[in-house]
């Protein structure tokens, strides 16, 4: 037997899907937020700790979009940069920090994995509005971001930062400098008079969500009821979903609603039908009438809300029908947990004292939203309990809470002299969650459309979202078992039986690995970071890395391959399996293999290779693992090489090949009878895991170009020599000879050339030269704008940094001495009485020079009549 299972193992192994289902394009409901700050920002220590309060900021900004709006903010560490300490623009100083950081080149974070650039520095700086600010700034602009709702997010995160977290536009500490033209353009935002209120109202444009409407109905009579459905209203908007709160009385609850047979369908809401209902339940575990329909058998019953659960309906009918007292104390505490992992209702709180009801929310199963099971587990986590038990509950004189299950804690049975407690004591109540809440929804989100939508998703035995090898080591666990047999905590259920057949069974891993690496909803969380791809500081052994640590090689040029190892340097002897995915530019680099290592082989080693998506830059996730269906597990020791993956160079440039959080080294204890574990979890464990660099860069900048004039003057005439300086650097890892031109606007003046330039390095070149005739002298006096351009070297991708203009020169008419626009008779005597000077007399003027030689002379005389009667 065991022969042949391994040989539909290795054949099924390599039999997986590399894209994903087809399905909605959904909004990506996370914006990911890099960290920059200069070096003295970076090394402040004084009182005020610009750091602690920079985070204390982020924090606040992060639960409030968290809390108000449903929106995970990610914050990814700090990268510094070397500001230039002379520079007080704030759009020059952001530039420079993207370019320092290789934020345009990919070097760091690519293709959209970042959305916003937050840059810190603690120099005063002109702001866009001519402001100026004493104390550190944060500078957050627009950049790849993915997501419709951005503009309105960025701008009130700008207010949220303003006065270390305050909602409102005031504040010192720190300055926001939005980038207006992007956040504006295109957009019709809904601008309120505070934040919140813009966030509110601007709420339903991003929410992918909010696409229906649930009807709520309670009874006019029960005003405590309000309180509630307003409280689970609000919950459900911050998942983006409207609640209308429909009072009705008792008696057309009892029409409506329920009518002859409690069973009115979705089509009827909201004149007849219903969505979701308040009520109160009555009866005995033996009757539990609420629930329990006698002429409906499974799959239709046992239950008035076609409860799509035969698991759930076999064990009820088991409960009711049984005399001894512990077969129905099993039957109905697995019922009572089967209630929570499916829950066809919420029981919101039991009323004070040993009376057999309950109080609560049912769900029409009816309904296409409410059909789905995460969908009514997205609802129990978002509905605050907190806030009930502790505002509204205290004010009726009601003091215990219960809120579990289905059954009411004092109830017990008694038969043949024996007595036991009915309710469940080990289940947990339903956490207010808006994040698990929303994770729910992404599964629903994925599930609704498919035809496994009861169960859901295939493979993902966690419920997180994504087919990894944990969802494996829980298969290994519930291998052999009936699927009542697995224990359901709510929030944090497990169900490994993915063809739903009722057992865990070799049929259920035969469809994992085809799923391996998807994630949902529609493999559209591929990118999911959460630290600085550099080696943290204070890293820790044992790592999973990449070697070499970087390839800085001007050889690699396009058309060449080079392979990495992915390794580990962990030296237990319990390791049972890995898995990892790479992000690498494919500007620069494209995948073209990946191999097993030498740690997990032989007996029952199985790997599962990656893809390459070369057009996004990702190896997705690729693993090996020890199969076994029974304890005690296969292990074997490190240190050792988990994969290799070759690259082709495509282009120059340089990239990250950065390992992706989901990549984990898994042991297990006890020799391999105990449970898996995780050496290394990326995501958890960060400074754990190094990273790599490759670049062959071609790259040269003007860094700085500026102009000088003689004899003091602050302007200049068409035949006058003025010096010009520029500043050229050779960012790149070749050395480069290549042309440096300065400009009088888009005029070449002089062209001079950089021989042997080293990567690194950087040379200064001074012009001597004249800036030509205006062509026209309309409007006056007219002015150059002096620039200076390093021409491309071969290869060069990103010239954006070649060019760098240094300010206006005013340009004067030769004759025209006082400026105004004419060369007249006053021009003629301030010629006159400066007339045989030089450069160094006190009476010299250099308005009067017009030749630039440093007297007034004859030569000078000769100009100005030449002039004569010129007007502007």
């Amino acid at each position: 037997m065991t022969l042949i299972l391994m040989a539909l193992i290795s054949v099924m192994i390599p039999i997986r899907s590399g894209s994903a289902q087809p399905g909605p394009i959904l909004l990506d409901d996370t914006v990911d937020i890099l960290l920059a700050g200069d070096e003295e920002f970076m090394a402040a220590t004084d009182i005020d700790d610009p750091q602690g309060k920079v985070r204390l900021a982020l924090e606040d900004v992060r639960s409030r979009f968290l809390d108000q709006l449903g929106i995970e903010i990610v914050y990814h560490g700090w990268v510094s940069w070397d500001s230039h300490d002379d520079e007080f623009f704030s759009f020059h100083l952001l530039e420079e920090a993207r370019r320092e950081i290789g934020w345009y080149s990919g070097m760091i974070w690519e293709n959209n994995v970042m959305d916003v650039l937050a840059v810190f520095t603690d120099q005063e700086m002109i702001l866009m509005d001519g402001w100026t600010n004493q104390t550190a700034d944060a500078v957050i602009v627009k950049n790849r971001i993915r997501s419709r709702f951005a503009y309105i997010l960025q701008h009130e995160i700008s207010h949220l930062y303003l006065g270390g977290g305050h909602c409102d536009h005031g504040g010192a500490f720190p300055t926001c400098v939005m980038n207006e033209d992007e956040l504006f353009g295109g957009y019709s935002i809904v601008w309120q008079s505070t934040c919140k209120d813009g966030m509110l109202a601007n709420k339903g444009r991003y929410n992918r969500y909010a696409r229906f409407t649930l009807h709520l109905v309670v009874s006019s009579d029960d005003l405590m009821a309000h309180e509630i459905a307003n409280v689970t209203k609000a919950g459900l908007a911050k998942i983006g979903i409207n609640v209308v709160v429909d009072i009705r009385s008792e008696q057309d609850i009892q029409n409506d609603v329920w009518g002859t047979s409690w069973d009115k369908t979705w089509d009827d809401a909201p004149e007849h039908g219903w969505d979701m209902v308040w009520y109160e339940s009555a009866g005995t575990p033996e009757g539990l009438t609420w629930y329990h329909l006698a002429n409906k058998t499974p799959p239709n019953g046992f239950n008035i809300m076609c409860w799509n659960n035969t698991d759930a309906d076999e064990v009820l009918g088991s409960g009711m029908q049984a005399s001894n007292a512990l077969d129905k104390q099993a039957d109905l505490g697995r019922w009572q947990e089967s209630f929570m992992h499916d829950p066809p209702s919420i029981i919101i709180y039991y009323p004070t004292g040993p009376i057999n009801d309950s109080r609560g929310i049912a769900f029409n199963l009816h309904h296409p939203f409410l059909s789905n099971r995460y969908g009514r587990q997205a609802i129990a986590h978002a509905i605050n309990y907190i806030s009930i038990f502790d505002d509204i509950l205290p004010d009726t004189g009601i003091s215990e809470k219960y809120g579990r299950a289905p059954i009411h804690p004092d109830w017990q049975y008694t038969y043949g002299g024996e007595t036991v407690d009915l309710f469940d004591n080990d289940l947990k109540s339903y956490e207010y969650n808006i994040t698990r809440a929303l994770m729910y929804l992404d599964m629903w989100w994925y599930a609704k459309d498919g035809t496994t939508y009861a169960k859901g998703p295939v493979g993902d035995a966690d419920f997180n979202g994504k087919v990894i090898i944990d969802d494996f080591y829980i298969w290994i666990d519930w291998f052999g078992k009936r699927t009542h047999q697995i224990r359901y905590q709510p929030g944090q259920d497990v169900d490994p039986d993915w063809d739903n057949s009722g057992f865990v069974e070799m049929l259920d891993f035969l469809k994992w690995p085809p799923r391996y690496a998807f994630y949902y909803p529609e493999n559209s969380h591929i990118w999911q970071w959460s630290r600085s791809p550099v080696i943290p500081l204070g890293a820790e052994y044992p790592f999973i890395y990449v070697e070499p640590a970087s390839i800085e090689n001007t050889t690699y040029e396009p058309g060449t391959n080079f392979t990495v190892s992915i390794k580990t340097d962990y030296n237990g002897s319990d390791i049972t399996g890995y898995e990892f995915a790479l992000y690498y530019n494919p500007n620069v680099l494209h995948g073209v293999n990946v191999t097993n290592g030498n740690l997990i082989v032989d007996g029952t080693a199985s790997f599962i290779p990656g893809t390459f998506d070369n057009t996004n830059g990702k190896l997705t996730l690729s693993g090996a693992f020890f199969f076994f269906a029974s304890r005690p597990a296969p292990l074997t020791s490190g240190p050792g090489i988990l994969a290799n993956v070759t690259f082709e160079v495509v282009g120059w440039g340089d990239s990250g090949i950065l390992l992706g959080d989901q990549t984990q080294l898994v042991g297990f204890t006890e020799n391999g009878w105990g449970i898996d574990y995780d050496i290394i979890n990326a995501w958890m464990m960060s400074n754990h895991i190094k990273n790599s660099y490759f670049t062959n860069v071609h790259d040269v900048t003007v860094t700085s170009v500026s102009y000088a004039l003689p004899y003091g003057a602050n302007a200049t005439y068409p035949s006058w020599a003025i010096n010009i300086s520029t500043t050229v650097k050779n960012e790149g890892d070749f050395t480069e000879t290549f042309n440096v031109t300065v400009y009088a606007n888009s005029t070449a003046i002089e062209t001079k050339n950089i021989t042997d330039l080293a990567p690194g390095e950087n040379t200064t070149l001074t012009y001597t030269c004249a800036v030509p005739d205006p062509t026209v002298w309309t409007p006056y006096p007219p002015y150059y704008v002096v620039s200076a351009e390093a021409e491309a070297v071969s290869w060069e991708n990103d010239t954006s940094d070649n060019v760098f203009v240094d300010g206006s020169l005013t340009v004067k008419h030769p004759g025209d001495v006082d400026g105004d626009g004419d060369v007249d008779n006053t021009d003629q005597q301030l010629v006159m009485d400066v007339f045989n000077s030089e450069y160094g007399d006190p009476e010299y003027d250099w308005r009067c020079d017009f030749d630039g030689d440093g007297d007034v002379d004859n030569n000078d005389k000769a100009i100005l009549l030449d002039n004569k009667g010129w007007q502007a």
